[in-house]
Order: C-alpha cells, then sequence, then structure tokens
C-alpha cells in the first residue's frame, strides 16, 4: 500500500475549506435576503392591522350612524344590526335630510357594503 502523499492530503482539505467558506457566505447573503423580506412583510401586516382596526371598529360605526341620524334630524329609521352587519332604511323623508344624512356618513371610516336610495328613502347595509 502507497503512503498518501502530505501534499494531496493537503490541497484536498484546502479545497474543501474554500468551497465551504464559499457556501457559507452564500447562505448568509440569502439569510440576510429573507431577513430584510420578513422585515418589510412585518411592516406590511402592521400597516394592515391598523388600517383593518381604523375601518371595521364596530363601536365607532355605530355611534356615526347614530351621529349622523341626530344630526339630520330623521325620525323614520329602522336599524336591524346583525353580527357583521348593520342595515339602515330610512322611509318618508325629506330629500335635504337624506342629503344631509348621507354626507355625515360618507365622511365618516366606515364600510358600506350596500347603498341604494330615492327621493325619499334610502337603504344602507354597513360593515363591521
Amino acid at each position: 500500500m502507497k503512503i498518501l502523499n502530505p501534499f494531496y492530503t493537503l490541497a484536498t482539505v484546502l479545497v474543501i475549506f474554500i468551497i465551504s467558506i464559499f457556501l457559507l457566505s452564500n447562505q448568509s447573503y440569502n439569510l440576510i435576503n429573507q431577513q430584510n423580506q420578513n422585515k418589510q412583510y412585518e411592516q406590511l401586516a402592521l400597516k394592515y392591522n391598523k388600517l383593518n382596526k381604523a375601518w371595521k371598529n364596530r363601536s365607532k360605526t355605530i355611534k356615526a350612524i347614530n351621529y349622523a341620524i341626530k344630526t339630520a334630524k330623521i325620525k323614520n329609521v329602522n336599524i336591524t344590526k346583525n353580527q357583521h352587519l348593520a342595515k339602515i332604511q330610512i322611509n318618508n323623508t325629506t330629500s335635504a335630510k337624506i342629503d344631509k344624512f348621507l354626507q355625515k356618513i360618507l365622511n365618516e371610516t366606515i364600510v358600506i357594503k350596500k347603498l341604494s336610495f330615492s327621493n325619499r328613502s334610502l337603504t344602507m347595509e354597513v360593515g363591521y
């Protein structure tokens, strides 16, 4: 059996060491990219969460609806509240009052799912 030349052994170890360092640096670059991408996703999720809280706040939506009804001085209002939806029906009122009500509602941060109105009536579905 021949004895291995120490030069070949040393050269093989050196080549394996250089390849390992190259692969490690490549993986660390990939890791840094993934961390940056995760930070961007976190920021996007926080932004979405803030918008969701602002637009889908049940108590704020109900207060805005009640305030708009009071300021428009509307008497014939039927409000049906479900878990995720409020249906508002206004019948037999003047178009000026409906216009004032719509101005107040459309300037609020609420989710309007359905809106139909005529000269003397209004039907609206609001989500929260």
